[in-house]
């Protein structure tokens, strides 16, 4: 294919030179030989009529198939322990998922409560997060000490 040069460029573009042709493009401040008034090939992927597109599958962080149905024990505890007040909702959806499976799954799948409830099981064990704050505490003591702090006398 070649270019139509009786059309203008677009935008920004700029050609100099004369053998051979240099396209300037102001806008993402490139150069290139490839004329920007080739038509762009488009892609067509018509899907075939023998199987629907594959579904996703849930995948923990190891590529294993994430079984929510065999955790909810597990859940229903942690949010028994750090969100009382949306315990019986959650533990309704989640028997709700025991007993339907992957339908009640995908049904469930924007629901704030459950997945805030699934966020606290995959977050981070208050352990490493106390850890992290013991090291902060250490450096904020080393800062003092060295004279830097809080207030307008502890500048250096």
């Amino acid at each position: 294919m070649f270019a139509d040069d009786t059309q203008p460029l677009p935008m920004n573009w700029q050609a100099s030179g004369r053998n051979p042709t240099v396209f300037i493009d102001h806008a993402a401040r490139r150069t290139t030989l490839i004329d920007p008034r080739l038509p762009a090939p488009t892609v067509d992927r018509k899907r075939g009529r023998s199987a629907p597109p594959a579904r996703r599958q849930n995948l923990d962080k190891n590529g294993n198939l994430l079984d929510l149905a065999s955790r909810t024990a597990e859940i229903a505890l942690l949010v028994e322990e750090r969100l009382p007040e949306l315990a019986p909702k959650i533990r309704k959806k989640l028997r709700l998922i025991e007993r339907l499976g992957a339908v009640a799954l995908a049904r469930l799948a924007n629901d704030v409560d459950l997945i805030t409830a699934i966020s606290i099981l995959d977050s981070d064990d208050p352990a490493g997060s106390s850890e992290f704050e013991e090291k902060l505490n250490h450096f904020y003591a080393s800062l003092h000490r060295s004279g830097y702090g809080k207030g307008p006398q502890k500048v250096k």
